[in-house]
């Protein structure tokens, strides 16, 4: 179960079979919500033509989504949150040579800084099924069409030149609320 504040009642949370997604089934508005994590290759300093390509992809994929009677809702979430130098300062730690010259030092310097001043980039799709009244979990049935609705959804973000992570787990559902509540949390560690 997982109480937000603002929501009244009770969220079920539940993880997919199939590819392990968060299911959060909200019982009172009938949904299952599935979130995934996408990024996007260049876009700013793209030519012309590949900007157009890109955004016309993108239209195509929300228009494909508002056009499913099943679909609800569908959110785009892109935050900023602290720690973006997490893997570099991994990296370096393991790579870094101890008796290297004075600039592996000013390197380690700044690295030592980056976590406090770094940021990192994500971007998050949420897409809410309307799902059969039903108890406190949903059929079979309805998961089984919910892990369609998925795998479409994956072909039509491949098609618009955008990346798919993975889809948000229950674990990383827990680190994408806390992150809402409180950015400088130490849950956004991976």
């Amino acid at each position: 179960a997982l109480e937000l504040p603002g929501i009244a009642g009770q969220l079920q949370v539940f993880a997919s079979s199939a590819n392990g997604a968060a299911y959060v089934v909200d019982t009172r508005s009938s949904t299952v919500t599935v979130i995934v994590e996408v990024s996007g290759r260049g876009f700013v300093l793209e030519d012309s033509g590949t900007q157009d390509r890109r955004v016309g992809g993108w239209g195509r994929v929300l228009a494909s989504l508002c056009q499913q009677p099943e679909i609800a809702r569908v959110q785009v979430l892109h935050r900023t949150s602290p720690g973006g130098a997490t893997k570099v300062r991994r990296w370096w730690a393991t790579h870094a040579l101890a008796d290297a010259p004075w600039a592996s030092r000013v390197v380690a310097d700044l690295l030592a800084d980056a976590e406090r001043v770094a940021t990192r980039q994500e971007c998050l799709l949420a897409v809410a099924v309307r799902a059969p009244r039903a108890g406190r979990r949903p059929s079979a049935a309805t998961l089984t069409a919910v892990d369609q609705h998925l795998a479409a959804i994956v072909d039509s973000l491949a098609t618009a030149d955008l990346e798919v992570h993975g889809w948000v787990t229950p674990a990383r559902l827990r680190k994408v609320l806390w992150a809402s509540y409180d950015p400088t949390g130490t849950a956004l560690a991976d």
